[in-house]
C-alpha cells in the first residue's frame, strides 16, 4: 500500500467516525424529545481498488443513517395509547356521573326518596294532620325536582360528549393530511425506498402524528417498500401513500336522541372505532350516560305509575261531589288499553263508594274492567255506562274524551278504593 493509499484509508475512517459521532450527539441531544427515534450510522467497508494483481480496501464508509424502530412494538404502543385514552374518557364520565348523584353528600336522590317514603308513612299514621300531609307534598316535589334536575344534567353531559365527537373529526382529518404529506416527502427523500438512509426527521414527525392519531382512534399501519405507511381503521384504509380519505360527521339516532357519529367521507361507511378517545366518547355518551338515563326514566316512570295507582284509588279528607278525569282518551269507543292513556289499564276491578254525610252510611259498588283482547273489552263509553247505572251517581263522557262523575243523591260524596286494574290511575 502506498503512502497516499494509507492516508486515504485514514481519511475515510476519520470522516466515517466523524459522522458516527454526529449521530451519537444527535441521539443524546434528543433523548427527551417526544417521538424521536434513535438513529444509527451504518458502517460498511469501502470499495476495493486494484493495485497490480492485488485488490486493496479503501477503509470504511457510511452507507446510510437508519432509525432503530420495531414496527411490532410501535403498533403495540399505539394500541396501548388508544386503550389508555378510551379508559380515561370512560373514567372521567363515571366520575362526573358520581358527582351528579352526590351519594356521599346529605342531599341526594336516595336520601330524598327515603324522606318522601317516611313522610308518606307519617300521613298513614296521622291522615288528618295537615302538617304531615303538607310535608309529604313538599318531599314529593323535592323528589320530582331531583329526577328532573338529574335528567337535565346528564342530558347536558351527553350533549357535551356529542359535541366532542363532532369536533374530533377535524382533528383526525388534520392528522391524516399530515401523515399523507409526510408519506410523499419520505418517498421523495429516500428515492422511493432505494436509499439505505431513512428519512430522519420526517419519519419522526410521522410517528408523532401516528401517536396522536392513535390517541383519538384505534389505527393499524402497514409499512410499504417505498418508506410510506398505510393507515387503516377496522379494515378501511384512511391513508395510502399520499392518498387521504377524510372523515365526516353523520347524525344518527341512539335511544331516541339525535347523536353525531363519524363516517368515512364519500362512502358513508361508519368509522369502526373500538378504542381511543372517540370510542370512549361514544361509549360514555350512548352506554354509560344513555344507559343511566334509561334506568333513571324507568325508575321515575315506575315510581310515578305505582304511586298514582295507590293515590288515585284513595281519597282525601272528604270525597267528591263532582270530579272529571285528568287524562283524555283518543277514542271513547276504543278499549282502554289501546286508547292512548299514559297508564295502560288491565283486567281487574275497582270500587266506587257513595257516602252520605248526614247518615254516615256508605254504598260500595264494584266495577269490573275487562282488557283481554278477546272482545267485549271495556271502553270509556262502556265504563261510563257502568258507572251511570249506579244509583245516586251520574257518569258521562265530555267532548274532550274525559270521564265526568257527579253525585246526584243529596248530601252524597263519591270516593274510590281497591283498584286492581289501574283504571283510576289511567
Amino acid at each position: 500500500m502506498s503512502l497516499f493509499s494509507a492516508i486515504n484509508v485514514a481519511g475515510n475512517a476519520l470522516q466515517a467516525n466523524q459522522i458516527g459521532l454526529q449521530v451519537v450527539g444527535q441521539n443524546i441531544a434528543n433523548a427527551s424529545t417526544p417521538g424521536y427515534l434513535r438513529e444509527q450510522a451504518v458502517f460498511v467497508p469501502g470499495p476495493t481498488q486494484q493495485v497490480g494483481n492485488l485488490l486493496e480496501g479503501t477503509g470504511v464508509q457510511i452507507q446510510g443513517i437508519t432509525q432503530n424502530i420495531n414496527n411490532f412494538l410501535e403498533q403495540q404502543l399505539r394500541n396501548a395509547n388508544s386503550d389508555q385514552s378510551n379508559t380515561a374518557v370512560n373514567t372521567q364520565t363515571f366520575t362526573q356521573l358520581q358527582n351528579l348523584l352526590n351519594e356521599l353528600g346529605t342531599s341526594n336522590l336516595n336520601n330524598n326518596l327515603s324522606g318522601f317514603f317516611s313522610s308518606i308513612a307519617q300521613v298513614l299514621n296521622s291522615p288528618q294532620d295537615p302538617s304531615a300531609r303538607n310535608l309529604a307534598v313538599l318531599n314529593g316535589q323535592t323528589v320530582a325536582g331531583d329526577f328532573n334536575n338529574l335528567a337535565g344534567q346528564v342530558g347536558q353531559l351527553r350533549q357535551n360528549l356529542n359535541d366532542e365527537v363532532s369536533n374530533s373529526a377535524s382533528s383526525i382529518n388534520s392528522l391524516l393530511t399530515q401523515i399523507g404529506n409526510l408519506n410523499v416527502q419520505i418517498a421523495q427523500a429516500t428515492g422511493g425506498g432505494t436509499s439505505a438512509s431513512a428519512a430522519v426527521g420526517l419519519t419522526d414527525q410521522r410517528n408523532q402524528a401516528l401517536s396522536s392519531l392513535s390517541q383519538l382512534i384505534n389505527v393499524t399501519t402497514a409499512q410499504q417498500q417505498d418508506g410510506t405507511i398505510s393507515v387503516y381503521v377496522g379494515g378501511q384504509y384512511l391513508v395510502d401513500e399520499g392518498i387521504v380519505r377524510q372523515v365526516q360527521t353523520d347524525q344518527t339516532t341512539s335511544g331516541g336522541v339525535q347523536v353525531d357519529n363519524l363516517a368515512i367521507s364519500g362512502s358513508d361507511t361508519p368509522l369502526a372505532v373500538t378504542s381511543g378517545q372517540v370510542a370512549g366518547l361514544i361509549n360514555s355518551r350512548d352506554q354509560i350516560l344513555g344507559g343511566f338515563t334509561t334506568q333513571l326514566n324507568s325508575l321515575a316512570g315506575t315510581l310515578a305509575s305505582e304511586f298514582n295507582k295507590i293515590y288515585s284509588g284513595g281519597q282525601g279528607l272528604a270525597g267528591y261531589t263532582q270530579v272529571t278525569s285528568a287524562a283524555p282518551v283518543d277514542d271513547v269507543n276504543a278499549p282502554l288499553d289501546a286508547a292512548g292513556l299514559a297508564v295502560t289499564p288491565t283486567t281487574g276491578d275497582f270500587q266506587v263508594l257513595l257516602y252520605n254525610t248526614q247518615t254516615g252510611l256508605s254504598q260500595t259498588t264494584t266495577v269490573h274492567v275487562t282488557e283481554n283482547g278477546l272482545g267485549g273489552d271495556t271502553t270509556l263509553a262502556s265504563l261510563a255506562g257502568q258507572l251511570n247505572s249506579i244509583s245516586g251517581l251520574s257518569a258521562s263522557v265530555t267532548p274532550q274524551g274525559r270521564l265526568s262523575l257527579t253525585a246526584t243523591a243529596p248530601n252524597t260524596q263519591v270516593a274510590f278504593a281497591g283498584d286492581t286494574s289501574g283504571t283510576l290511575a289511567a
